[in-house]
This record gives structure tokens, C-alpha cells and sequence, in this order.
């Protein structure tokens, strides 16, 4: 084996176990065990966070109405921020190849290529961002638990999430950029996933929340996320519209198919046509 594909075999290894959740062991993991009280602070000071635990969660306030905030406690004393005055640091610390395994396809970046990953399970210098529904404040309101939907992508690239049990088994994909789709969390769960950039820069993940209360009314909330994935986070700005990244579709995939097919028959048409001409000409002779 040559170097460069020893070095690239070993990132790949590298790659695959950082996103092996190590899900039997999760349970000894004191930041998984944590307890949330409703007296928490609440902030929107500005902050950037480049490392520690972060979960992303429901939260009323005191006027009733949901909120999705980012409860941080990589200092000493946990904090909920409000999500537009965070921005997630995402250095090189983050930086991962993808290996050769078409497991890993949904990334939409070829093997062998850096991403930029805010993984399951804790590393040094990255953001550990999860999520969690155990705010007492929503205890009323929970019911069977809450709906979480990612709504839009904007920046450079692509931008995926996925859970995967082990460093052997195929990676649970939960959104993709492209595909954006809801996962149903349970009341009092705490969660972590992969987080995955494929190209670095100013980066925006618009997240909703939906809880159907048993009194049978509905809160929502929405929250932006913000990364700057391979850049310095005091440069960041929010992507523009020219940046979100398009649904793909069952219906649009009925619609290439539809159109190819069309295409198809005009030729098909076209080719009997001159076919026909030629062989009136050539009785005509």
C-alpha cells in the first residue's frame, strides 16, 4: 500500500469511528445524564462556541409561547441562548475525509474529500451539539413528545445529519439538505448526531418544532443555526437566498422521468419519420 493511500485508509478509520456513537455507553456519559431545572437563564448575548456541550431544545417562556433554544453549558453554569446570537465555531479540530464506502453516498462528497463534521460523541476544539426535551417548562405541554423538522439549508455545499450505532453498522440518516425531513423525539430525551458540512463557510440550518399539546393545541417554534465551518466565526454572515439548497423530490424525480420519457417518444416519432421518407423516395425511383 502506497503512503498517500495508507494516510487516506487511516482518515477513513478515523472517520467512520467518529461518528460510531458508542450508544450502549451512552448512558455513563455525565453530559448525557444531565438534569435541566426551570430556573435556567435565559440570554441573547451575543456568543460563539467552538467547543463544550450544546443541546438544542423547546423552552417556554413565561408568556406561554415555545421557543426552540440552544441550552449551552460548555461554562460553568448552563445557559439558554436564543439561536440567532450563537454562531458554532467549526474549525479544523473538525475536519474528517470521507472514506470509500457508498454507505456514505448521502454526503454528497467523494471519498477521499475533507468535511467538516460536528459529531455524535465529544472531541476536543468541536462544538458537541444534540438536542433535548427535558425543559421543565414544557412538561405540560409535551404530551407524546415533540416533532423536530429541518425546514431549510443555505451555504456552500451540502449539509447532512445522521445517527450511526457503532463503527461497523450503516449510518441512520435523519435530514439531509436536500431532503428535508421530521424526526419525533420522546418527552425527557437527550440526543446527539452528526453534523456534517461539505464545504467550508458561512452555513445556516433553519430547525422547527412542533408540540401537539393533549389539551389539543399546537406550538411551534422555529430556530436558524448558525456555523461558520472553516472559517473565522467573527466573519460570519447569513447566507443569501442564492446559497439555500434545493429539495429533492419524489414528485420532481416523476417529472425528469416524465420528460425523458416524452423525449424518448420524439425521437423515437422522429427516427419512424425519416425512415418512412427515405423509403418513398426510394420507391419513387
Amino acid at each position: 500500500m502506497s503512503a498517500m493511500k495508507k494516510k487516506i485508509a487511516l482518515l477513513a478509520a478515523s472517520f467512520t469511528m467518529a461518528f460510531a456513537p458508542l450508544a450502549a455507553a451512552q448512558p455513563a456519559d455525565p453530559a448525557l445524564e444531565q438534569q435541566v431545572s426551570a430556573d435556567e437563564e435565559v440570554s441573547s448575548e451575543p456568543a460563539v462556541i467552538s467547543s463544550g456541550h450544546v443541546d438544542m431544545g423547546p423552552h417556554r417562556g413565561e408568556d406561554g409561547s415555545l421557543q426552540l433554544l440552544l441550552r449551552d453549558d460548555s461554562g460553568t453554569d448552563p445557559v439558554w441562548r436564543t439561536p440567532d446570537s450563537v454562531t458554532f465555531g467549526v474549525g479544523e479540530a473538525a475536519e474528517l475525509v470521507v472514506p470509500e464506502d457508498d454507505a456514505y453516498d448521502f454526503l454528497k462528497a467523494d471519498p477521499g474529500q475533507t468535511v467538516w463534521v460536528v459529531p455524535q460523541t465529544e472531541v476536543a476544539d468541536v462544538p458537541w451539539l444534540g438536542w433535548n426535551t427535558q425543559s421543565p417548562t414544557i412538561d405540560d405541554i409535551v404530551g407524546t413528545g415533540v416533532e423536530l423538522e429541518i425546514l431549510e439549508h443555505r451555504g456552500p455545499g451540502d449539509h447532512s445529519l445522521f445517527i450511526q450505532a457503532g463503527g461497523f453498522s450503516d449510518p441512520d440518516v435523519l435530514w439531509t439538505g436536500a431532503k428535508h425531513d421530521s424526526i419525533f423525539v420522546e418527552p425527557d430525551t437527550h440526543t446527539h448526531a452528526n453534523w456534517v458540512f461539505t464545504e467550508p463557510g458561512p452555513h445556516e440550518v433553519t430547525v422547527r418544532a412542533t408540540i401537539d399539546a393533549p389539551d389539543g393545541n399546537e406550538y411551534t417554534s422555529d430556530a436558524r443555526l448558525q456555523f461558520a465551518v472553516g472559517i473565522d466565526p467573527a466573519t460570519y454572515t447569513r447566507p443569501d437566498d442564492s446559497m439555500i439548497t434545493e429539495e429533492e423530490s419524489d414528485y420532481t424525480w416523476l417529472i425528469i422521468g416524465g420528460v425523458a420519457a416524452l423525449v424518448a417518444v420524439v425521437i423515437v416519432a422522429l427516427i419512424a419519420r425519416a425512415t418512412r421518407r427515405k423509403d418513398t423516395a426510394g420507391g419513387a425511383k
